[in-house]
């Protein structure tokens, strides 16, 4: 097994979700999606299943993590309900309206951690976890994926950061310590498709270049 096992495809597939057509597209950014932005903006109309969070039947053991089994084994309601939590604690959430590129991370120990990113509408997540760490990463559509030279800046603040809090660590700030090969790292790319039948990125070209952004990192710390 590689240090990194890249996945470019979607993470579930058949599971993307459509979007609607409008005279006028908008593409998912700062301005229009997120915490920062009015919802009614964005063309990608997206109706939720259900308005509350669901809350676990019971609790785990002690230094045990929550699983499904503590939501009636519902994954669907595990997942709803364990995001809640971490967004209403405003703990262990990576940011959606502090900056076109955000990231977040945890440190695994002797007590179980958790890490949620949210807001996938045509974004692109970048996931990555080892024995030691998880790390995530949230890029806007627009303008990332739509501008060469704001793909670019981007691409460096996923590999370096960019010295604040909502973007501290960059992969290659971290593939020498947490996320070094004797910690077995996996990571994951999530974005938006163009067809719900094949695993085809919209956006390939840039989602390629990420790619071999994770793969300078995993020579480097060989």
């Amino acid at each position: 097994m590689y240090p990194f096992e890249r996945e470019l495809r979607p993470a579930v597939p058949g599971f993307s979700l459509r979007r609607d057509e409008a005279e006028t597209p908008k593409l998912c950014s700062l301005q229009t999606c997120g915490a920062a932005a009015d919802a009614a903006s964005c063309d990608r109309r997206l109706a939720p299943r259900v308005l509350s969070a669901p809350d676990p039947r019971e609790s785990p053991k002690p230094s045990y993590w929550f699983g499904p089994e503590h939501y009636r084994g519902s994954v669907d309601a595990f997942f709803r309900g364990e995001v809640a939590k971490r967004i209403y604690h405003q703990r262990g959430v990576v940011s959606l309206n502090t900056g076109h590129v955000t990231s977040n991370i945890v440190l695994f120990g002797k007590d179980p951690r958790t890490l949620v990113m949210a807001g996938f509408c045509g974004c692109v997540g970048v996931i990555v976890v080892s024995q030691a760490a998880a790390w995530m990463a949230h890029m806007y559509e627009s303008p990332v994926l739509k501008d060469e030279t704001a793909f670019r800046q981007s691409l460096h603040q996923l590999e370096f950061g960019a010295g604040h809090e909502q973007m501290k660590y960059g992969l290659g700030n971290l593939n020498r310590n947490v996320f070094a090969p004797d910690q077995r790292p996996v990571a994951v790319l999530f974005a938006p498709v163009v067809s719900t039948t094949g695993p085809v990125f919209q956006y390939r070209e840039f989602m390629t270049r990420i790619d071999e952004m994770i793969e300078r990192g995993k020579a480097q710390s060989a």
